[in-house]
């Protein structure tokens, strides 16, 4: 994510994801990654056209969360679904340079470390998000470092000069597992906190 819509702030109490927030300007940048995603591999045999999709996306991805703070709009969800189509953009866009641009298929692995983590935790997290038992985050540090780390090295395959991905990503595996881990730790601190919360058995007698 380059720029992405986040929460304003640390929330303390559960949040409902609600299509309604995505129904508006900033939600609909958020969403044009997802068609971006779907046919970048069509296009992306064409460096020129390959850099300018995804330079394009790195824009949407900026402007819907500056968009969403001055419009007021930021969202919980607009957070959610900014993250996960993100993801899904750069999966594909990272596949097509493996097919088309001789991008070495172990580098994914270092790139998307932090993404293989996170999806072990989708079962457990799809019901806690239906019941709404999570919490709003903001990105940590580390999590944006490799998502910036990421683009760079997909950028510099882009433009001819792929000693820059190298370089860059066993660093970017790294930073993507310990990002991983951290996310990790809180969602499961924030699952026993909110469960706790919502335990009647939990809650103090008269």
């Amino acid at each position: 994510m380059l720029g992405g819509q986040g929460a304003s702030g640390e929330a303390t109490a559960p949040a409902v994801l609600r299509w309604s927030d995505l129904e508006n300007l900033p939600g609909a940048l958020t969403l044009s990654r997802f068609p971006l995603a779907v046919v970048y591999p069509f296009f992306a045999p064409d460096r020129d056209v390959a850099l300018a999709l995804y330079l394009l996306m790195g824009v949407t991805d900026f402007f819907d969360g500056h968009l969403a703070r001055r419009m007021g709009r930021v969202s919980h969800t607009g957070a959610v679904f900014d993250g996960w189509l993100d993801k899904v953009f750069h999966v594909n866009a990272a596949w097509s340079l493996v097919n088309f641009h001789e991008l070495p298929a172990w580098w994914m692995l270092c790139w998307f470390s932090r993404e293989i983590v996170q999806g072990v935790q989708i079962p457990f997290l799809v019901g806690r998000f239906v019941r709404a038992r999570v919490r709003p985050h903001h990105a940590n540090p580390l999590g944006k470092a490799t998502t910036w780390m990421m683009s760079a090295a997909i950028i510099g395959v882009l433009v001819g000069v792929p000693e820059l991905g190298a370089a860059l990503t066993p660093l970017i595996g790294l930073t993507g597992l310990l990002s991983a881990l951290a996310y990790l730790r809180r969602e499961l601190a924030d699952a026993a906190a909110i469960d706790g919360d919502l335990d009647p058995k939990a809650a103090p007698g008269p």
